[in-house]
């Protein structure tokens, strides 16, 4: 390997090492000082919840915090998709033709 070619290479190690050690080391160093993480939000009471409601009562599949259930609030099915005219616009299910589609032997030359 000729040496113009030998310190490009080097160069290049070099910037991509820096670089990948700028990338870690922004994203391991905290976003603000020790000071800002401990300020609270104004006007936010972390221990306060709406009168009325509580977290666990879901409306509509969501929470009161906006997060959507896992798992349904009822334990009963709903039927009435299937009876919709929508629903009932969908064509049956048909078989698939058992009849392969294709060579019998794709890797034998023809």
């Amino acid at each position: 390997m000729d040496p113009k070619r030998k310190k490009i290479y080097i160069g290049l190690i070099v910037v991509c090492l820096v670089a990948s050690g700028i990338i870690l080391w922004s994203g391991l160093r905290p976003s603000g000082s020790a000071s800002d993480s401990n300020t609270p939000i104004v006007g936010v009471d972390p221990n306060a919840i709406p009168t009325g409601s509580s977290i666990d009562s879901g409306v509509g599949g969501f929470t009161s915090m906006g997060i959507p259930a896992v798992f349904p609030a009822s334990k009963e099915f709903k039927t009435t998709v299937l009876d919709s005219a929508s629903f009932k616009k969908l064509r049956p299910y048909q078989n698939v033709d058992p009849n392969p589609l294709g060579r019998p032997d794709p890797f034998r030359s023809y």
